[in-house]
């Protein structure tokens, strides 16, 4: 970074931010794009479970791949398990009981954000009397 004057920074990029903004910035990228394993308030079962599966996806991942595809995602659980089993099937080096490992720490490191809604329930099928069109063929 440079520091255009006492109450402006610029980035690389070209992104302006003054002062007072820059500590919220950090935070956010601090808080979204770290390696650091997740829930450090979690059990320590927990903590071990994670740091196996940060290191499945450091070491198995990285080989085809660096972190952005994965940093750039905020999936669910059925997505992520959805993009792992495609790598698997694509070649990547996870055996079928690291999946569920790999899988709960994608979601825990770049799962949704846990403040954002549910996603709305899909629409009740129309009630009828069933058949194409609705007239019972």
């Amino acid at each position: 970074m440079t520091v255009q004057n006492e109450s402006t920074t610029q980035t690389t990029h070209g992104a302006t931010l003054t002062d007072a903004q820059l500590p919220t910035v950090a935070a956010y990228l601090a808080k979204n794009f770290t390696n650091d394993p997740p829930k450090a308030d979690a059990p320590s079962g927990d903590k071990d479970r994670l740091a196996q599966g940060q290191k499945i996806l450091e070491t198995a991942c990285t080989t085809c791949h660096d972190l952005g595809p994965v940093q750039r995602r905020n999936d669910d659980k059925a997505a992520w398990e959805g993009i792992v089993y495609g790598m698997v099937g694509n070649g990547a080096d996870v055996k079928d009981a690291e999946i569920p490992v790999l899988v709960d720490y994608l979601v825990s490191a770049y799962g949704p954000p846990k403040d954002a809604p549910a996603p709305p329930a899909a629409p009740a099928a129309p009630a009828g009397r069933g058949g194409r069109g609705g007239r019972g063929q």
